[in-house]
């Protein structure tokens, strides 16, 4: 008999063990609102956008097009309910916002894992973004 695994186990199995270790702490034992997921990730945004003028190595264009595909995921979320998709993709909201995860978001390749993160969530959820 094959065991039951959730999205979000799926996901987290699919990343690379430090990304994944990191992305397992992103889950939360109660779903945050949609709104609230947006509000956050859109507020990090904002402010990588303000120090993106004087931070030498932070990589805007990776940053904005994992912040996209986030949107388009909680997006998807309020189109197509799923409880056990959005754990997923809140953690991957989450992760998101986290700026020292597997690669310090400072850094040339800081949002690299986070647009891995996002991208393997919607391929494993079947949610597709833009920019795949």
């Amino acid at each position: 008999m094959m065991e039951f695994r959730s999205p979000l186990e799926i996901v987290a199995e699919s990343l690379p063990l430090a990304i994944r270790e990191i992305y397992e702490t992103c889950t939360a034992p109660e779903p945050k609102p949609v709104n609230d997921l947006r509000a956050i990730a859109g507020a990090y945004m904002a402010d990588l956008r303000s120090r993106s003028q004087e931070a030498e190595f932070l990589d805007l264009d990776t940053a904005e097009r994992a912040f996209n595909g986030c949107m388009e995921l909680l997006a998807s979320l309020e189109a197509t309910p799923s409880a056990e998709h959005h754990v997923a993709i809140q953690a991957t909201a989450l992760y998101f916002v986290l700026e020292d995860d597997a690669e310090h978001d400072d850094s040339i390749v800081g949002f690299d894992d986070d647009w891995l993160v996002v991208e393997t969530t919607s391929r494993i959820l079947k949610r597709p973004i833009t920019g795949l």
